[in-house]
């Protein structure tokens, strides 16, 4: 049976013991599970209802590794392209049916292709839309979810399903790693969801606060991992209200060295400098930087945005964003080390804190690498962007 779900979205389903499949029709035509391989009659048929054939199809996702989702591979594997996260991967290329499942639904476990392995965060760019992978493990440690921001849509294979319906933990998955994936999941903005079994939903904030409930009632284990959000969201409050009053103590101590005047300057320029300078302009002035191509504005606004262009430039531009900030912990450990005075508790501390020109120099060959690397990194994103005679990536 075959259904119509968008102009360009038909949801397949071959019958019981296969999952539901998803095809997107357009400049490219993917196809979301292939079902078991019993109903490869079915998916034939059904594809030639809406003038459609095997060759048709160009790309093959898997949400998973299990039978009934990756059957009817067989179909394909020859003209179309088969992407499956790479822990799923793995398997099924290795015909490991001890998590496939395949002769339990009278099929072989051996012969199966995957060309494209995929990671969390690749993205699937097919015209009118945009998928998004998100590894979503639990059911099985290959499960991916594909999201388009642009649309709120949802396929989330066995990782989610509607009414708080609960995925089997199978032997290569976890029951933390699925609470984490339903958290997860909770923070997209989802307005249709398209499970791998059963049927769709557009209440999907509901639908994810019953499964964890629901998670939580059946499975002892997961009261305790929803329990560990709760003190690690303390631990994290107490430790920045323990810095914040470590540093309003060190700033009485260095206030209390200076004239009024400089006292007065501190409180109120100072610390209008150090709140909306170092802790809102310099973020933004960063972020721009590495980041041109969003524009002061949406340098701003890209924390919110679920516009996939500012989720695609800030992940390129991940590495240099985390390296300000590890470089900045670096130096200050370095400039503890080498020129703060303190009380001497280890062996070789009074040594070193003789030696305060050292930090200058550690400084400057630690510098010397990250330079580099950015510099080069930024004309490498430059030729990707731009290629040579200006033609279009493909």
């Amino acid at each position: 049976m075959i259904r119509n779900l968008a102009d360009d979205l038909y949801q397949v389903k071959l019958g019981s013991n296969s999952s539901n499949c998803y095809l997107i029709t357009g400049d490219i035509t993917i196809l979301i599970d292939t079902g078991t391989v019993l109903r490869i009659p079915e998916m034939a048929n059904t594809l030639s209802e809406i003038g459609y054939s095997t060759p048709d199809i160009d790309l093959v996702i898997n949400t998973h590794e299990h039978s009934d989702h990756i059957g009817g591979n067989v179909l394909f594997q020859k003209t179309a392209l088969i992407a499956a996260h790479r822990n799923a991967a793995v398997k099924i290329i290795s015909g490991d049916d001890e998590v496939m499942h395949c002769r339990a639904h009278a099929q072989k476990f051996e012969g199966y292709h995957v060309h494209a392995w995929l990671s969390n965060t690749d993205v699937i760019d097919a015209d009118s839309w945009f998928l998004k992978v998100l590894h979503t493990p639990g059911h099985t440690s290959g499960c991916i979810s594909l999201y388009d921001p642009r649309r709120r849509v949802l396929f989330s294979g066995d990782a989610l399903f509607a009414s708080g319906t609960l995925s089997t933990i199978y032997e290569s998955g976890s029951l933390g790693e699925y609470f984490n994936s339903l958290r997860r999941l909770g923070t997209m903005k989802i307005d249709l969801l398209f499970p791998g079994h059963g049927r769709e939903s557009n209440n999907v904030d509901g639908d994810l606060e019953l499964t964890i409930r629901n998670a939580i009632a059946q499975f002892p284990g997961a009261a305790r991992l929803a329990a560990m959000f709760v003190p690690v969201i303390a631990g994290l409050c107490l430790f920045e209200t323990i810095s914040s009053i470590d540093n309003a103590i060190i700033n009485a101590e260095v206030l209390a060295t200076m004239d009024r005047w400089a006292q007065r300057w501190f409180l109120i320029w100072g610390l209008l400098i150090a709140v909306a300078g170092i802790r809102f302009l310099l973020p933004w002035v960063i972020v721009w930087a590495t980041v041109p191509e969003l524009g002061p504005i949406e340098a701003i606004t890209a924390t919110f945005s679920d516009d996939p262009a500012v989720i695609e430039a800030i992940e390129r531009s991940a590495p240099v964003l985390l390296m300000f900030g590890g470089t900045f912990l670096v130096f200050l450990f370095f400039h503890w080390l080498f020129l703060e005075d303190k009380h001497y508790g280890l062996r070789g501390e009074r040594y070193i804190r003789t030696r305060g020109v050292w930090f200058f120099a550690v400084v400057s060959i630690l510098l010397s690498p990250i330079v580099t690397f950015m510099i080069v990194g930024y004309f490498l994103a430059l030729s990707v962007r731009s290629p040579p005679g200006g033609g279009s990536r493909a």
